[in-house]
């Protein structure tokens, strides 16, 4: 059946820490930790942080990080004997770190969980332009990235446009410089740097991600899949909140397939549910492949975490409607 075509939402904003639920807040030591990764490099948004204890039947408790990496289990009455503490993320693992230990210490601190990286990405967080640029581009572009710091990122706009005047080769300074530029609503301006990044270095990953969002916030399906699918296949991991509007545009494009599997994995990476309307892609798309079953429970979950959406009663209708087809 063909379905209404969707308009590009905002993805979910910054990530805190996941309050306790309610099995935890059941659990009398309390433990806490911090993730880092092996290489030193910033560690991913949101990673989960597992707590296994065997005397619990096998099931996990989990905890989020923050934006420095921390994270914490509420006081629990468990036995710790048996407890392990692991980080889990797609492409990467950790070593478990036994619970006793920091328990018995009285501090509840099992120190630093190492991440290391499963799948090797080909994109960049980073660029390798940064290393050549001369120290005057240097220099400018950390005066702009101080403005940004600061929340000022509209006034960081000269001093990056300096530093790709000195370089430009300088893809970070190019990139940052399209941020402020949108910042300061200057969109167009925006994508001219943006593109002048990617030019400047394919595999910095970001600027192509701003792209693909611009382009879906322009309806360009096209252009918007196309960016994000090269840049989520560069890196599938570091840029977390793209996967929701390349679900968005491999919908609009008949792309069901592409678009089922974007709208699972930013669903799995918003166990929260701050973006409900991941529910709603995917059960659009999964219509579309005729499974009704999968579809129906879909929206019925978006209408779950989003009951007084201004769509709830169209979504309410499609439900009866996937339910009545045999």
């Amino acid at each position: 059946m063909q379905l209404t075509a969707v308009a590009i939402l905002s993805a979910a904003g910054s990530w805190a820490q996941r309050p306790p639920n309610a099995e935890a807040a059941s659990l009398n030591f309390s433990l806490g930790g911090k993730i880092a990764m092996d290489d030193g490099s910033a560690i991913p948004p949101r990673i989960a942080v597992l707590l296994s204890c065997s005397s619990a039947g096998g099931r996990a408790l989990v905890s989020y990080t923050n934006a420095t990496g921390q994270f914490s289990f509420p006081s629990q009455n468990s036995s710790v004997q048996d407890c392990v503490v692991q980080a889990s993320a797609k492409g990467y693992t950790s070593e478990p770190i036994g619970a006793m230990k920091a328990i018995s210490s009285g501090s509840g601190n099992v120190g630093i969980l190492k991440l290391h990286r499963l799948s090797t990405t080909q994109g960049v967080t980073t660029s390798q332009t940064s290393l050549t640029a001369p120290k005057d581009a240097t220099k400018a572009f950390e005066q702009g990235m101080a403005l940004v710091k600061k929340g000022k990122p509209e006034a960081a706009v000269k001093d990056f446009e300096k530093a790709t005047t000195i370089y430009p080769k300088f893809a970070e300074a190019w990139y940052q410089l399209g941020r402020s530029q949108l910042a300061a609503a200057a969109n167009d301006a925006a994508i001219v740097s943006l593109k002048k990044a990617v030019e400047a270095d394919p595999l910095l990953v970001g600027p192509q991600v701003q792209l693909g969002i611009l382009a879906g916030q322009r309806k360009d399906w096209a252009e918007s899949a196309k960016l994000l699918d090269v840049a989520l296949e560069l890196d599938p991991v570091d840029y977390p909140t793209a996967w929701f509007p390349d679900a968005v545009a491999n919908l609009n494009l008949q792309k069901y397939d592409q678009a089922e599997k974007a709208a699972r994995e930013a669903l799995r990476l918003d166990p929260e549910h701050k973006n409900p309307k991941v529910e709603y892609v995917l059960g659009l798309a999964l219509a579309e492949k005729a499974d009704l079953k999968g579809a129906a429970a879909a929206m019925k979950s978006y209408l779950a975490h989003a009951p007084k959406a201004p769509d709830a009663d169209h979504v309410r209708e499609m439900i009866a409607q996937f339910e009545a087809t045999k």
